[in-house]
């Protein structure tokens, strides 16, 4: 790897005074002297055949050298005085193609304007739904690659993959010195760090990073104010949650909205430890959620809340197109009572609402006891990572320079205020120093949404595609009082002690080994988790043969894969701590 310049060590120091904030499988640093130096020399040794980054820690000594430079800015508006071109493959959303020319992505205003001030333009190709994968295989099978490839996760083999065969650039040697801005803010959370590397320590794309961890939470929320009424105590198990579902059917005609057709709605799980289809790391041993004896107890309660039907009857047979915004608003409406909810899904819910009482609350995990201490959560409270791969260069471009100086405008204060807010004057104003939407996103003269407003006037233009500060917290204008307060509450809902990181990835080989294993054994599970809900199989009588088919199925290799993956990736991650608190 190259070696950073001045001005990127400062930037990587002032970076490690922060870099421990990350939430879940985070370690204490070593302290100083003797045992620094084992704990170096011992984190080197295990991770001898692994990638480990290199945050340089001479900064310190390097920002104290009297001829050391200042850092200059990292891009210049124009970024060329000449218009440059560049060919970039997308996909785009659905409901684009009534708003906006979706051939060229012209009108939006982000993007034009984006064009406009850095001199930088796209020749657009896009592809959305059915199309996309077919798209993104012919490009690739006819090896004429545009020069940015949005949407990497198409390619068979994966980022690593990617760059192995020739098909994207290695950013790992260009982006810490030429990307300082980037760089600072991809490293400000040592997950989100480890997950943008791959495994042989290829850095290989530009990614969508959030403002803080937790912006995107989703989590359980019931009445607040039935709970009060009801003469409740928020539930800790699931006789507690039974008992308030229960009221709620029986009192206010509310059955559970349960929008998982395969009876597996995780957040009823979270808090006995276990994922539901997934896994769990529990004192550094990889567990599989659907093999652990809780996940009994788990069936026998959604068996009992479909027995007393609590949950509809054909859950399993619901083919609404998006069940979540029907349970959001039967939420509001008050014949739903119990919702998975995102901060920014509540609106959805508010606008809804004719009951003056109305309070959502945001449930914690509950158990079968109730006495569990919960360590299980979504991983969007354990990074700042919201898409991995909007943009990879491809082998095809030959000048990347201009498109490094892009990310860096994209990442600093006016490119966020530009992708988060669109144009001063025309869609947002500063009132008392903060930007606030206009009525053109607000109240917009054509009857726009302010979700569809936003995404032509005030968003970054190709919001899945387009790297930039994803600020969430945008489209929270209107939020009362209760929506602040489930966006707070929702943040704290796990430490996420025993969440499997997101940066433990597998290989290539062993991506395929399990592949072979899983279909099967998805298959499988799904038929019998629901004949345990609807009762057509004995819980008790079994679950110990059910759990035993999915080992007979080959479940320990896959457990087995899962393990090796994070041991590598925990084996990165000491020796990196290791390596900066040395």
């Amino acid at each position: 790897m190259k070696k950073m310049s001045i001005p990127a060590l400062l930037l990587a120091l002032a970076m490690i005074l922060g870099i421990l904030a990350g939430c879940g499988n985070s370690t204490s640093a070593p302290a100083a002297g003797s045992e620094t130096a084992s704990a170096a020399a011992e984190a080197e040794s295990a991770a001898d055949d692994l990638f480990v980054p290199d945050v340089p820690v001479a900064a310190a000594e390097a920002s104290a050298e009297e001829d050391a430079e200042p850092a200059g800015p990292s891009y210049t508006i124009p970024i060329s005085e000449e218009p440059l071109t560049y060919s970039i493959w997308m996909t785009y959303a659905p409901f684009a193609a009534d708003l906006v020319n979706v051939e060229t992505m012209e009108g939006m205003l982000v993007l034009d304007k984006m064009q406009e001030i850095t001199n930088i333009h796209f020749d657009v190709t896009a592809a959305n739904g059915a199309a996309e994968q077919d798209n993104f295989n012919l490009m690739i099978a006819g090896g004429d690659y545009t020069d940015i490839i949005s949407s990497m996760s198409f390619y068979n083999t994966g980022l690593e993959g990617a760059v192995e065969e020739g098909i994207i650039q290695d950013l790992a040697d260009v982006i810490p010195e030429k990307c300082p801005i980037y760089w600072s803010k991809l490293t400000e959370n040592t997950n989100t760090m480890m997950r943008a590397y791959t495994d042989s320590g290829y850095l290989p794309t530009i990614c969508i990073l959030y403002p803080e961890v937790g912006q995107e939470v989703i989590g359980p929320v019931l009445r607040g104010d039935w709970l009060d009424e009801f003469g409740m105590d928020m539930p800790k198990s699931y006789d507690d949650l039974h008992d308030y579902l229960s009221k709620a059917l029986d009192e206010k005609g509310a059955i559970y909205n349960m929008v998982s057709t395969d009876g597996l709605a995780g957040d009823l799980a979270m808090g006995d430890n276990i994922s539901l289809g997934g896994y769990e790391v529990v004192d550094g041993q990889v567990e599989y959620g659907l093999a652990q004896p809780a996940f009994k107890d788990y069936l026998k309660f959604m068996n009992q809340l479909y027995t007393e039907q609590i949950i509809s009857q054909d859950f399993f047979a619901d083919t609404a197109a998006d069940l979540n915004s029907e349970a959001r608003l039967n939420f509001g409406l008050g014949t739903n009572s119990l919702v998975a909810v995102g901060a920014n899904n509540t609106s959805d819910i508010v606008m809804n609402v004719s009951d003056d009482a109305f309070e959502m609350r945001v449930m914690p995990y509950v158990s079968a006891s109730g006495n569990v201490e919960n360590h299980l959560g979504p991983d969007t409270l354990t990074d700042t990572m919201k898409d991995d791969d909007p943009w990879a260069f491809s082998t095809e471009c030959d000048d990347i320079e201009p498109l490094l100086e892009l990310v860096e405008y994209l990442y600093s204060d006016e490119g966020y205020l530009l992708t988060n807010y669109g144009v001063e004057g025309e869609t947002y104003t500063m009132v008392d120093g903060k930007p606030q939407y206009t009525d053109l996103i607000t109240n917009n003269p054509d009857g726009l949404s302010y979700f569809f407003a936003s995404y032509v006037y005030a968003s970054n233009a190709a919001t899945g595609f387009f790297p930039y500060i994803n600020d969430q917290s945008k489209s929270f204008y209107d939020f009362n009082d209760n929506q602040w307060q489930v966006f707070e509450d929702l943040k704290n809902l796990s430490d996420c002690a025993y969440t499997y990181p997101t940066y433990a990835t597998m290989t290539t080989e062993e991506s395929g080994e399990y592949a072979s294993i899983e279909s099967d054994l998805s298959t499988y599970c799904d038929s019998t988790v629901l004949e345990f809900i609807v009762g057509t199989r004995d819980i008790d009588a079994e679950f110990d043969s059910f759990v035993d088919t999915l080992y007979d199925m080959g479940l320990q290799d896959m457990i087995d894969i899962k393990q090796a993956a994070y041991d590598r990736a925990m084996q990165r991650m000491d020796a990196f701590l290791a390596k900066t608190a040395a």
